[in-house]
C-alpha cells in the first residue's frame, strides 16, 4: 500500500511521470490498431503470433520487430 501511495503521490507532483502515465495509457490504445495496420509486413507464418500478441503493451510492437520483414 506504501509503494501506490508513493506513486500516487509522484504521479501528481510530477509532470514527466504524469505525461509518461499518459503514454503508456495511449500506447496501450493504439498499439493494436498499428500492428493491424502493418500485417502485411509479417513474415510468412507468424501472423498468429503477432496477431495474438498485438494486445500485449509494449512487446507487441517492440518484442516482435524481428517478425517483420
Amino acid at each position: 500500500m506504501d509503494r501506490w501511495r508513493f506513486v500516487e503521490g509522484y504521479v501528481r507532483s510530477e509532470r514527466l511521470a504524469y505525461a509518461f502515465m499518459w503514454d503508456i495509457f495511449l500506447y496501450v490504445i493504439f498499439q493494436p490498431w498499428l500492428i493491424v495496420d502493418n500485417a502485411g509486413n509479417v513474415k510468412g507464418g507468424n501472423e498468429g503470433i503477432v496477431g495474438a500478441l498485438r494486445f500485449v503493451p509494449v512487446f507487441g510492437t517492440g518484442g516482435l520487430s524481428s517478425l517483420f520483414g
